[in-house]
């Protein structure tokens, strides 16, 4: 229902990730990225006083890439990995500002959209039994494609809920 705003929040989040990297979120390329960097380290920085951010860090890691010892740069996360870390990761998801939560919505959650969706006024109370409820609301959610998920995103302060 707010599909375009939960897009926006989540490239603005990932573009801003990236851009630590100098990384262009829509244009990863390692052959590119090594330009420029040819007077960098070229070993596999694995010491503590290499910082993450740094050109002999991000040199090592791509050079890693380019021969084969690695499936690509250890920093890069595709948009994907990005969201799914922020779910995972409480500490990367605040160092980020991107708080993401999914759970599944109750059948009377289900059936409140239902009602909303279809102008009707189906409640518990008018079933003989929760059975009968039960299998009425799934059917008819099934059949107006009902979301059976929330998904809420909080990124620097702004709020926004979005059904799947």
């Amino acid at each position: 229902m707010n599909n375009e705003k939960y897009k926006q929040i989540i490239d603005e989040a990932y573009d801003s990730w990236c851009k630590q990297f100098e990384v262009d979120s829509n244009n990863f390329n390692a052959d590119e990225l090594v330009k420029g960097y040819d007077d960098q380290c070229w070993g596999y920085p694995i010491l503590h006083h290499v910082k993450p951010t740094s050109k002999e860090y991000k040199r090592g890691q791509i050079n890693a890439y380019l021969e084969g010892k690695a499936e690509k740069p250890f920093f890069y996360l595709t948009q994907e990995e990005f969201i799914n870390k922020c779910k995972t990761d409480v500490g990367f998801s605040e160092k980020w500002r991107l708080k993401i939560e999914e759970r599944e919505l109750s059948l009377d959650e289900r059936n409140d959209l239902l009602n909303k969706e279809t102008n009707r006024n189906h409640k518990r109370e008018n079933c003989f039994t929760d059975e009968e409820f039960e299998r009425e609301t799934l059917q008819d959610c099934k059949a107006f494609n009902i979301p059976t998920k929330l998904i809420t995103i909080t990124y620097k302060n702004e709020t926004i809920e979005s059904y799947e």
